[in-house]
């Protein structure tokens, strides 16, 4: 999900989360990942989701793996890999989807037809029909990835209702590599942008399984090409227990975001 950068600004001077920055990272300590969930608990005073570019309220919903080493030859020599398991909500279009994302970064060409060569990265998806969401019902979301005995899942909750992909694993590295979770809400696809209207606020909780208790890490950085105009408005805070996980608030500070098109 990735293309040309894009700038966002805005009357706060908003800080970008997306596009290799400003996010919030859960980090597994002593094992590696095999199942993440992103949620919002709580959304404060949204009203409108803007994209210039693919129209209002279009956005994604987004949980992303760590880039890793993959080391089987008939997928590539020792190049970086990257899953994404994703929840695309497009009015203009009239679809939503919830698809699970395989990419192999850097490459000038595929491991097969099956595969699409855009900007320079290889993408491989599978998808499922999600109805869709209006953003009054954000919060009620719920995106899952999961890896287990050779097979990858990305499922979207809209309450108690699931909606879910399953595949046989792509990129057999997965399973041990994956160490780190992403959740967040960006732009659809291809270095999109969202803002908000003013005054907007998001609890988010990225939470991961990986056979511990042991509270994640915190890190700084987004493994996102797409962007959300907001601002980190909290510290990162982290959890172990059965389900470990971090929390943290963003929002827009008051300042209403207009994200502007992709730049050359």
């Amino acid at each position: 999900m990735n293309s040309k950068g894009i700038v966002s600004r805005s009357q706060s001077a908003l800080q970008t989360i997306g596009n290799g920055v400003g996010d919030f990272v859960a980090n597994a300590t002593g094992g590696p990942i095999s199942l993440a969930e992103g949620s919002f608990p709580a959304i404060t005073n949204l009203i409108e989701i803007n994209d210039p570019v693919n129209g209002s309220n279009t956005y994604s919903l987004q949980l992303n793996s760590n880039f890793f080493t993959v080391t089987d030859s008939s997928v590539c020599n020792d190049c970086t890999g990257w899953v994404q398991f994703v929840y695309q909500n497009m009015p203009n279009s009239g679809v939503a989807y919830g698809s699970l994302w395989y990419i192999l970064l850097n490459q000038t060409s595929c491991p097969s037809s099956a595969w699409e060569l855009y900007y320079g990265n290889c993408f491989l998806s599978y998808y499922v029909s999600v109805p869709m969401q209006p953003i009054a019902g954000l919060s009620n979301i719920r995106v899952y990835g999961q890896t287990a005995n050779g097979t990858d899942s990305m499922t979207v909750a809209v309450g108690s209702t699931l909606y879910t992909v399953n595949q046989p694993s792509v990129l057999g590295d997965f399973s041990s590599a994956w160490q780190s979770a992403e959740y967040n809400i960006f732009g659809v696809g291809s270095y999109a942008a969202v803002g908000f209207n003013d005054g907007v606020s998001f609890s988010v909780l990225t939470s991961i399984a990986n056979g511990t208790t042991n509270a994640p890490s915190c890190s700084s950085t987004s493994y996102t090409g797409e962007t959300s105009a907001l601002n980190l408005t909290s510290p990162c805070s982290t959890n172990g227990g059965t389900l470990p996980s971090i929390s943290f608030t963003e929002g827009n500070g008051g300042g209403t975001a207009a994200p502007i098109a992709p730049t050359p």
